[in-house]
């Protein structure tokens, strides 16, 4: 699939409208995932959230497409963007994925993306024995048959599944996906599903008008460190796949860790739904700007690099080293002196002062400080001096 930009847009709310796809590709996106689709939704819904800003969006519902609305969408964003479009889907039984992928096919889909990841569905309303979704992903062996099925079937298009880590069968449906023909697959990071929390005062859970509350999908800036697993797993499963990565890349940085990790593309989300359209051209740009500053052709330069430094913790070697403070730049706060399993740090006249006997080097100081002013081994102002 050719795309014309770094980045796509994952399904999700920014996928659902032809005006929000626009938005999109003016803002230099490659590629968007259609919003989830089926023959007929199981439920009616529309989306109610939970957010914290840059760090989760909890939603236990919002509305999906029915195949007209997908099928309508895909046609009008192909006539009316340059985006290559991914047909996110998910049926049961054979019928449904081979009527869902023929009908998106012929509204000009560039690839298929079998749903084997959403966590929101109400199974019972689907009858029984019924798997949509993140179901799917708990079986290498449905895995492979809806994948191979699809594949077998519709020869001419892309078929990539997007899956989520949900169980510790995880690398076995990678590994399933691609015996099955899957020449790539979506890696979405966990957590996938969660319950938010509850107001004190009313002990209501804080999903705004809704009436009771239901498990929901989180996503945001909190999975991206699962993501990161979930796409080194991928690749150490099925070295052959190509692998997109999605959940809590919001920043140029997200996507060159990925990258290192294994992945070849990324997928933006939350970050959008968050800070608006023009995140998208700065996680472009900040890309572009990396690879140059760098001399690299780009994510291929650094793909597996750190995969290749996978261990077991056993086998992790710890090279010592401790932290010091640079007194210039530290402003007296003492948020380091109150770490609570440290006794290597203590405020002295309104410093910062660090026992070396005690510091087991944890770094967790470094993130706390605001002023930057804590300095480790592999800091270069640490032999200065300061």
């Amino acid at each position: 699939m050719k795309l014309h930009g770094p980045l796509t847009v994952a399904s999700g709310p920014l996928t659902s409208k032809l005006s929000l796809l626009k938005k999109a590709a003016e803002a230099c996106a490659g590629a968007a995932s259609l919003k989830l689709t089926f023959i007929t939704p199981p439920f009616h819904a529309e989306m109610r959230s939970f957010s914290v800003h840059d760090h989760v969006i909890l939603s236990p519902t919002e509305k999906r497409l029915a195949l007209h609305e997908g099928v309508e969408l895909c046609r009008s964003a192909k006539r009316e963007t340059a985006l290559a479009i991914w047909a996110n889907f998910t049926g049961a039984g054979a019928d449904e994925w081979f009527r869902l992928s023929e009908a998106f096919i012929d509204a000009g889909a560039d690839g298929l993306e079998l749903n084997f990841c959403c966590p929101n569905l109400d199974t019972s309303s689907s009858g029984p024995g019924v798997r949509h979704g993140a179901a799917i992903c708990t079986s290498p062996e449905l895995t492979a048959k809806i994948v191979r099925d699809v594949r077998r079937r519709f020869t001419q298009i892309p078929v990539m599944p997007k899956i989520v880590n949900n169980t510790h069968l995880f690398r076995d449906v990678a590994a399933a996906a691609a015996d099955a023909g899957a020449p790539a697959v979506h890696v979405v990071g966990q957590p996938v599903s969660g319950a938010p929390p509850v107001n004190p005062d009313t002990l209501k859970p804080l999903l705004p008008f809704a009436e009771g509350v239901s498990f929901g999908s989180t996503n945001g800036s909190v999975c991206l460190c699962n993501t990161l697993r979930s796409v080194a797993e991928v690749r150490s499963a099925a070295p052959a796949l190509q692998v997109m990565a999605s959940g809590g890349i919001t920043r140029w940085e997200d996507c060159v860790s990925a990258y290192a990790y294994g992945a070849d593309a990324a997928a933006v989300c939350s970050a959008v739904m968050w800070h608006g359209w023009e995140r998208l051209k700065i996680i472009s740009r900040g890309l572009e700007d990396y690879f140059r500053r760098k001399g690299m052709s780009g994510p291929e330069a650094v793909r597996d690099t750190a995969l290749k430094l996978l261990t077991p913790p056993s086998e992790l070697k710890l090279n010592p080293a401790r932290a010091r403070i640079d007194e210039n730049a530290c402003v007296g706060c003492g948020k380091c002196a109150k770490v609570g399993h440290c006794e290597a740090i203590t405020l002295v006249d309104r410093k910062a002062r660090v026992d070396e006997t005690a510091c087991i080097s944890c770094g967790v100081c470094r993130s706390l400080c605001p002023a930057d002013a804590i300095l480790y081994d592999d800091d270069p102002r640490y032999g200065s001096g300061k």
